[in-house]
């Protein structure tokens, strides 16, 4: 189990977001937002492989994406 939980929107597949939340409001902001968390983690994971003078390669490998969206849930579902 992810720190945030299965239910959060952001934990869920494409095809769960579509069906659990078919006819919902929230549906696009949800679909949205798990766009643009692929969208951050694939701008760090560039930003530390480019800046290999700030980034010792590899010092990042642990950060996998499940990892940074995971953590990302975690802090959304605690924000008030």
């Amino acid at each position: 189990m992810t720190c945030a939980g299965a239910d959060h929107p952001l934990l869920w597949t494409s095809d769960e977001l579509k069906t659990l939340l078919q006819g919902s409001t929230v549906r696009e902001q949800a679909v949205s937002s798990a766009a643009s968390a692929e969208e951050e983690y694939a701008s760090i994971v560039a930003q530390t492989e480019d800046s290999t003078d700030d980034f010792l390669p590899g010092a990042y490998s642990i950060l996998t994406k499940e990892a940074f969206v995971d953590a990302l849930a975690t802090v959304l579902a605690r924000a008030v």
